[in-house]
């Protein structure tokens, strides 16, 4: 008895949401009109409004936008000029950084075109050890001449007899000049 209670309350709940359902399908169908008829309305007021606040817009930015362009046509131009200025430095400085790298490339090339044609380069330690060798000989040759020079220079004082030589060239012993003193007598 209870299931058949139940089955009954069952069926009644069903009966009346099918009814809440048709009844708020309708509702929302009626409403749904009724914002589609105020919608068109509003949408086409709207649509005035908006035709109207785009073409005052339109208006002020084509004026911005002349006024904008006569603003910047210096500065761009001024930029323009930075702008080269800036590229030759670029330019001049790339150049002078890379020009030892271009060389020592060029030079590494050279050397292996010249090994692949089976030559072989140029070896660098007989210049440098004969420049090394010249520049001793010349050392050599230049400390003799100065050797010779002081050797010299040494001999020209005071003789194996004691006597000086002359201070003035051309003059002889006795008339006047100091060629005959010898250490330890004074002038008289």
């Amino acid at each position: 008895m209870r299931k058949k209670t139940i089955a009954k309350v069952t069926g009644r709940a069903k009966d009346a949401a099918g009814q809440v359902s048709d009844a708020a399908t309708d509702a929302a169908h009626r409403a749904a009109g009724q914002a589609a008829s105020q919608a068109g309305s509003l949408l086409e007021r709207a649509r005035e409004e908006a035709t109207a606040l785009l073409e005052r817009a339109r208006d002020e930015a084509g004026t911005l936008l002349e006024r904008t362009r006569e603003e910047a046509a210096p500065v761009l131009v001024r930029a323009r000029d930075e702008a080269g200025t800036l590229a030759e430095r670029a330019r001049d400085r790339a150049r002078d950084e890379t020009a030892p790298i271009l060389a020592e490339a060029r030079w590494r090339f050279g050397r292996v075109a010249a090994a692949a044609r089976g030559e072989r380069p140029p070896k660098r330690w007989p210049w440098l050890l004969g420049g090394l060798g010249v520049g001793m000989a010349a050392g050599a040759v230049a400390a003799a001449i100065l050797h010779k020079r002081q050797h010299d220079k040494d001999e020209q004082w005071p003789t194996d007899d004691g006597q000086v030589p002359t201070a003035r060239a051309g003059t002889e012993a006795g008339d006047g000049g100091i060629s005959e003193l010898r250490p330890g007598q004074g002038q008289s």
